[in-house]
């Protein structure tokens, strides 16, 4: 499947494929020589080694090592689209980079001579190991999986200054007109520059650009420019040639806004309605192909949604290049599930989530399926420790992107929950009857859902930070295990799941203060069997998907689609 930007002028090669491969438990990262490490194993690139036969639910160092063919002398870039949960990156035995950043795309230069070079990438899932992995730890509720998730690819740089991505925002929908942002490498001097810009492989353009500081800007209008939307996604190409070289991106025209309690999209009213979605399959882990993707979004297609909240991580780029194609919404969220104040307040962890939301924005900055950016999953905003991190990483958000909506989740603890008034959208998280203890008398769980949603419609009516704002129901849900049964509606099962959701679903339809939902979740996805603060979790897996983890579809598949559908219609 093809990922923007393009680069047809560049010699670029997939590194992906069968690379040698050696997994250590017992030594930590500084005591590896990886010259001297025999790596006589084989594995799979993009892959986990946590999921193979040999190596399943182990946590330790994965050596990566492959030999790259180099045709000539000159700079080359390696592109990683994802590993986790940290990694250090080898050249002919030397260490180029380091990424603590899992999920997130990073890049590393090298300068190599013509012939054969040496590339290594030790890789860990040590989540434990706070130096290594500052973004995950104990407790967490999804399993962190090691490996390099998805694609390698190696290019040659251009010698001279050359263009490293366009950025397309909407400038005004009824013109059709972009405002484009273009980002230079190659140390360019600031000064004149010209561009030769095409839409969708028509004639080509010169645009003369004043670049500063490695940027410059330009608003044109896109020859027969088409408004994308979920009822019709259309998309255009920009190629922006400079000096030999040349980017192709992809967009969409279209805009996302907020006015007063509603949420607009190109203008009009739109009711988001949805699955929080994990990339994880009980095989291949987060490694997602292109059929597993394109049948997760036929699926939620099926079901009436038109809209995921991609969690908790930066997502494949080409499942982005999916929703666009198709016409869903997505949030897409940088990784950091509950973290606590301590580290919400230390120095050295603000500029951590702060890099990595941008190499999470520059990634699927002109993906228009993107309406969402948001960060840190439930941790403990509650504390005044924590403002100080919120009011920066919002701030850097905008900086890199003003065109789209910021969130993020809270803990269910609503009421305590601070910095909200950086938000564009208010989003509850509540698991009444599953979390937090059963309701009174003898009554089904999902009794008490709807005095929980209501409650929260009130509260988001009632402060200061809240009133006026649009509010969505992030998260609710409950588990069923996929084949149990019970008419009686006993907890695990496929029955008191369905009735659950469903009750979840008519409260928040029922509710005009809220303006959409994510149901938790749309597939089951493997968390941990022990080592975890949360409460254990039957057969290692979160079991609240509408499809286990195979993709089969359980009795509130069924039940939430009648629904969905109709509230669609």
């Amino acid at each position: 499947m093809r990922q923007y930007p393009l680069f047809p002028s560049r010699n670029v090669h997939s590194l992906d494929g069968l690379w040698n491969f050696s997994f250590r438990t017992d030594v930590a990262m500084e005591e590896v020589d990886v010259s001297a490490v025999e790596a006589d194993d084989k594995t799979a690139v993009p892959g986990c080694f946590d999921t193979s036969p040999d190596h399943y639910g182990k946590h330790g160092l994965g050596l990566y090592v492959r030999n790259v063919d180099i045709e000539a002398d000159g700079r080359y870039r390696i592109r990683f689209d994802g590993l986790g949960l940290y990694a250090r990156v080898y050249w002919d035995g030397a260490p180029v980079a380091e990424c603590r950043l899992p999920y997130s795309t990073f890049e590393v230069d090298v300068v190599a001579a013509r012939g054969t070079h040496r590339l290594a990438v030790l890789a860990g899932n040590c989540y434990w190991e706070k130096e290594w992995s500052p973004l995950y730890r104990t407790g967490d509720d999804y399993y962190a999986f090691g490996g390099i998730y998805r694609s390698v690819t190696i290019e040659r740089l251009p010698d001279g200054p050359f263009l490293e991505r366009v950025q397309v925002f909407t400038a005004d929908l009824a013109k059709r007109t972009v405002r484009l942002r273009f980002l230079f490498g190659g140390a360019v001097a600031d000064g004149p520059a010209e561009v030769a810009l095409a839409f969708d492989k028509g004639e080509a353009a010169m645009v003369s650009l004043d670049v500063r500081g490695g940027a410059a800007e330009a608003v044109l209008a896109v020859p027969g420019g088409q408004v994308w939307s979920p009822a019709s996604p259309r998309l255009h190409t920009l190629t922006a040639a400079f000096r030999g070289d040349a980017v192709v991106e992809r967009f969409g025209l279209r805009t996302i806004a907020t006015s007063g309690e509603t949420i607009l999209l190109n203008g009009e009213k739109i009711y988001l309605q949805g699955f929080n979605r994990h990339e994880s399959h009980p095989e291949f882990g987060p490694v997602q192909t292109d059929q597993l993707m394109l049948d997760d979004l036929k699926w939620l297609r099926d079901i009436g949604a038109n809209y995921i909240r991609a969690v908790h991580y930066q997502q494949d780029p080409r499942f982005l290049e999916l929703c666009d194609e198709l016409g869903f919404l997505v949030w897409e969220e940088s990784a950091g599930w509950g973290v606590g104040v301590e580290r919400l307040a230390a120095p050295w962890f603000a500029p951590i989530v702060v890099e990595q939301n941008r190499r999470m924005i520059r990634s699927g900055i002109n993906n228009p399926c993107v309406i969402f950016w948001s960060f840190l999953n439930e941790a403990a905003n509650d504390e005044p420790g924590a403002v100080p991190l919120y009011e920066t990483v919002v701030a850097e958000i905008r900086r890199e992107d003003p065109s789209r909506l910021v969130s993020y989740c809270n803990w269910m603890n609503q009421a305590q929950a601070r910095c909200l008034e950086l938000c564009d959208v208010i989003s509850y998280h509540m698991y009444p009857g599953w979390f937090g203890g059963s309701p009174e008398r003898d009554l089904p769980a999902s009794a008490t859902i709807p005095k929980a949603v209501a409650d929260s419609a009130r509260d988001a009516g009632a402060r200061d930070c809240c009133r006026g704002k649009p509010a969505i129901v992030s998260e609710i849900g409950a588990c069923g295990i996929y084949g149990m049964h019970d008419r009686d509606l006993a907890q695990w099962t496929e029955e008191f799941e369905a009735d659950y959701d469903s009750v979840a679903v008519d409260s928040i339809l029922a509710t005009p203060r809220f303006t959409g939902f994510t149901i938790w979740q749309f597939i089951d996805s493997k968390s941990y069997t022990r080592g975890s603060a949360i409460r254990s979790k039957t057969r290692g897996f979160n079991n609240a998907g509408l499809l286990d983890e195979y993709r089969r579809p359980k009795l509130a598949y069924y039940a939430l689609r009648e629904r969905l559908r109709a509230h669609r219609a």
